[in-house]
């Protein structure tokens, strides 16, 4: 049962922030391990600690063949932004589910 849980697990460096008036803050990085969809709750975990609020992912969007598409779920490997709540994040922050 172990095993299934940490291939279950979601993680995510955050390489960029951005924040939009309109869409809240968009993060961008590479999905390090996992699956996640729109819809679904993620925590933040730097260095120091891990943020207990869940944060609702709003929209997602994968970079595939070269072109930036909205998607509903994302794995492992891809280049993604999420687009989330207005939280306080920097740089190297890890998105975790």
């Amino acid at each position: 049962m172990r095993e299934k849980e940490n291939v279950e697990r979601f993680s995510m460096i955050i390489e960029n922030i951005f924040s939009s008036k309109t869409e809240g803050l968009i993060v961008i990085g590479y999905v390090n391990q996992g699956m996640l969809s729109k819809g679904d709750t993620v925590k933040v975990a730097n260095e120091d600690t891990i943020m207990l609020e869940n944060v609702l992912v709003k929209k997602i969007e994968a970079l595939i063949n070269g072109k930036v598409l909205r998607v509903e779920s994302i794995k492992e490997g891809e280049h993604v932004a999420l687009y989330l709540d207005n939280i306080e994040l920097k740089r190297g922050d890890t998105i975790i589910k």
